[in-house]
């Protein structure tokens, strides 16, 4: 038998009962950090440049992705101009930075309304230009020139800025040269891409002949030659054969003093070289040529050389109309 009945209770009571909160309460995180990061800018900067200053050329361009015509996955330059300007952004004038493939270029204001836009700068070159005149615009500002390629081709270039109002403070000093640097090139499509240009300073009044052929030497190959005033775009003389399968072509300048450039390439796609010429010749701003009637008539010796579809272009005429003729047979 127990000596003892059993309790019901513990002989020892727990002096303190648990707590249900704890001792001690950890901090909590601050609701916001104590310095708060700054955002990045939504929208590039509209502050104007400290210097003004168009420049020459843009930055060369690849483009692997398809542009959709220029409309996505563009190479994109910001410009800043002034409504004094009218510019002409050209990536096929210069043959070392003429355009690889087909291009496409779209003009856009910094809020981003399309101003200008082009494809093919003519029908001879896939290569882009587009000419826009900046006085309606108002004030000075940022553009943006979209590059990219047509369709979903892939192409690459260097897009040139050229001044249309582009006049050097005082006229060059230089003598007008009598022969331009050899060249030689290839597959410049008659004259319209990959060719070997060169800028001439010449004022009203002048009479020019530009050939590849001379007494003494040759052109190698096709030559093709084109001469353009000071914008680029616009062709005022061209020749292909005038000396076998050499070029010259002779103009009678009568704008304002201003840059000219001559673009000297080759017949196609064939490969040629040549030397240049320069020959002044007395003025002649409207010389006379004979009508199928052997009447006297009045008609620029340019317009002349540029009417490609003129079979015999008569060159020279003597003061007796019965005395021979001296004809060009064009290509």
């Amino acid at each position: 038998m127990p000596s003892r009945a059993a309790t019901s209770k513990p002989t020892n009571t727990p002096t303190l009962s648990p707590t249900r909160v704890p001792s001690r309460t950890p901090s909590q995180p601050s609701g916001a950090p104590s310095v708060i990061p700054t955002s990045p800018s939504l929208s590039p900067t509209t502050v104007a440049p400290t210097v003004y200053s168009i420049p020459p050329s843009l930055n060369p361009f690849s483009i692997t992705l398809n542009t959709n015509s220029a409309t996505q996955n563009t190479i994109d330059e910001r410009i800043f101009i002034c409504p004094n300007e009218e510019l002409t952004f050209d990536l096929g004038s210069v043959g070392a930075n003429s355009c690889v493939g087909d291009t496409f270029i779209r003009l856009f204001s910094d809020a981003g309304e399309q101003l200008a836009y082009n494809d093919d700068r003519s029908t001879l070159s896939l290569c882009s230009s587009l000419a826009y005149n900046f006085n309606s615009r108002g004030s000075c500002q940022y553009y943006v020139l979209k590059q990219g390629c047509y369709f979903e081709n892939t192409c690459s270039g260097q897009t040139i800025i050229i001044k249309a109002t582009s006049v050097p403070s005082a006229a060059p000093t230089e003598a007008l040269p009598g022969q331009l640097p050899s060249y030689s090139t290839a597959l410049s499509a008659s004259a319209t891409t990959n060719t070997v240009d060169y800028s001439i300073w010449v004022c009203p009044s002048q009479t020019l002949t530009f050939k590849t052929c001379k007494a003494n030497k040759a052109c190698d190959g096709d030559t093709v030659l084109r001469l353009y005033d000071s914008s680029l775009l616009t062709e005022i003389a061209s020749n292909d054969d005038a000396c076998g399968t050499c070029s010259a072509l002779t103009y009678s300048f009568t704008k304002p003093c201003q840059y000219y450039a001559l673009k000297q390439g080759c017949f196609e796609d064939t490969a040629c070289s040549g030397t240049t010429t320069i020959v002044a010749t007395p003025f002649a701003a409207s010389p006379k040529f004979l009508d199928a009637r052997g009447a006297i008539s009045m008609q620029s010796h340019a317009s002349k050389l540029e009417n490609e579809k003129t079979e015999d272009v008569i060159i020279q005429l003597p003061t007796d109309p019965s005395a021979p003729q001296r004809r060009l047979r064009s290509r």
